[in-house]
């Protein structure tokens, strides 16, 4: 019985040294840029039942960087 405590504390105390050794990295990516310029957002003549979805930055992780979404007609 004794030597199953001593086991078990002793088991706690490598798992409770194994986690103090762990740290954690957190990476942000950066914000996205600003609308590139020129770009208009005044939509072409409105479609009865849609709406106009401004254009938008959207993060593409395989390519490491933001790409811009112009503007369309949405339902």
């Amino acid at each position: 019985m004794k030597t199953s405590r001593t086991i078990a504390v002793g088991a706690l105390g490598l798992c409770l040294l194994f986690i103090a050794g762990c740290r954690t990295v957190i990476v942000a990516r950066p914000g996205p840029p600003p609308p590139p310029r020129g770009v208009v957002y005044v939509p072409a003549a409105p479609w009865p039942g849609r709406a106009w979805v401004r254009g938008h930055y959207i993060w593409r992780p395989v390519w490491g960087r933001y790409q811009w979404i112009p503007g369309h007609w949405a339902r």
